[in-house]
């Protein structure tokens, strides 16, 4: 396995890969995701986290944050606990009745650990609930702050017309004083909601915090979360019966992860960190040398914002000519100037509306840069005329331009 650190925003970077001198394998440094078992439970460590995972029940015991020097879990508390779930309602896919019965899936499950490399550790559990089968895993990354979680789930469960519905839910127990309010991902911004028994919607995260300490519980595919208490949870797959009666019925893999944290979401960066895990890492095989056939570098960063609270939504094509368009928020409640910078000079910046007619005057540009003077949680769309780099070669379907390049 093979770590890409500190890519360009934006951007790529190519490797070579050659074979080890004198033929064997490289050497390999110390393995922070080494998977250890003992009597006490299953342990993962990397330099950041210390995870101590129950092997008959799947549910991480204790989470010690070394960076924080404290614990995540408190007393009698658990992370990842799955729990099943009946509710009524008459089984409509829109509308959530009351819980019926909750139960914890404690029953013994199967242990293996997959990977015990120098980059990552990861042990898989599989159970069943009822008629679906189960497989679970959970990853350690080599200097990485999350523990990842990977479900995969055969769904056979069906709702009932008039009846209750199945549902799972993954529950993360937070050692945290009391708060009131749990916030969750909206479209370019985020909204505190009060701490409750029903399912809140959110995009790619939720986070539990009281101001000192906090989680957050990120996903790529899944946005029905509960907060309630100390505990966050998220419902991985439910089953309702109307307007269809058998949906979900096949097998469905979920990606998910945790984020223990000091301070609030702001200052952690759960920001970066969800859009992370829904927009991964894509790698590709290049000719050599790299990027040679269209005069690209070795590394490059096409687009990249100097704030870490102004959050890029969006980067496309405009639709009426070949200028680079740029969507923007400012996530943290924070007035901020920053530059926005590509890797193309910058001939002419506007402010557009959400369909791109202009609006307001030029916006400052000098070199590959434009100024950005956000107000607090508003949202921001530039439109760039960029000038084509010598030796870069630009092509598209409406005539050349550096956008039309950076789309392929």
């Amino acid at each position: 396995m093979f770590v890409a650190q500190s890519l360009p925003p934006y951007g790529y970077r190519c490797y070579r890969i050659e074979p080890a001198a004198g033929g064997g394998d490289a050497p390999l440094r110390a393995a922070p995701g080494a998977v250890s078992i003992s009597r006490d439970g299953v342990r993962l460590e990397n330099d950041r986290l210390r995870l101590l995972i129950d092997p008959a029940k799947g549910t991480i015991q204790s989470l010690f944050d070394k960076r924080a020097g404290r614990e995540a879990v408190p007393p009698g508390g658990s992370l990842n606990r799955l729990e099943s779930y009946e509710s009524g309602g008459g089984g409509g896919a829109w509308h959530f009745g009351r819980i019926l019965s909750m139960e914890a899936l404690e029953e013994p499950v199967s242990l293996r650990v997959v990977e015990s490399g120098p980059e990552r550790a990861t042990v898989e559990f599989k159970r069943r609930f009822r008629q679906s089968p189960i497989t679970q895993r959970i990853s350690l990354a080599a200097g990485s702050p999350l523990v990842d979680f990977e479900f995969t789930v055969d769904w056979k469960e069906l709702g009932q017309y008039g009846g209750s519905c199945p549902s799972l839910r993954i529950a993360m127990d937070a050692d945290l004083a009391t708060t009131p309010a749990a916030t969750y991902e909206i479209p370019f911004g985020s909204i505190e909601r009060p701490l409750s028994d029903g399912e809140q919607v959110a995009l790619k995260w939720a986070d539990l915090s009281d101001g000192e300490y906090g989680i957050s519980l990120l996903n790529d595919s899944k946005h029905g979360y509960v907060a309630q208490g100390r505990t966050l949870r998220l419902t991985l797959v439910r089953s309702s019966a109307m307007p269809d009666p058998a949906p979900d019925q096949y097998v469905q893999t979920i990606r998910y992860a945790l984020y223990p944290h000091a301070g609030d979401w702001r200052d952690a960066g759960t920001i970066a960190l969800a859009a992370a895990l829904n927009h991964p890492v894509v790698a590709c095989a290049v000719p050599a040398p790299s990027g040679e056939a269209r005069g690209l570098p070795a590394e490059l960063s096409f687009v990249q914002i100097d704030a870490a609270n102004l959050a890029i939504a969006g980067i496309k094509r405009a639709e009426d000519d070949d200028d680079l368009v740029v969507r923007l928020y400012e996530s943290a409640g924070r007035a901020t100037d920053a530059r926005l910078a590509t890797a193309w000079p910058i001939a002419g910046a506007v402010r557009t509306n959400f369909i791109e007619d202009t609006i307001g005057e030029p916006v400052k540009a000098a070199g590959g840069s434009a100024k950005v003077a956000a107000r607090p949680h508003e949202i921001q769309t530039l439109k760039l005329q960029l000038r084509p780099v010598a030796g870069v070669v630009l092509s598209g379907t409406r005539g050349p331009g550096p956008a039309r390049d950076f789309q392929d």
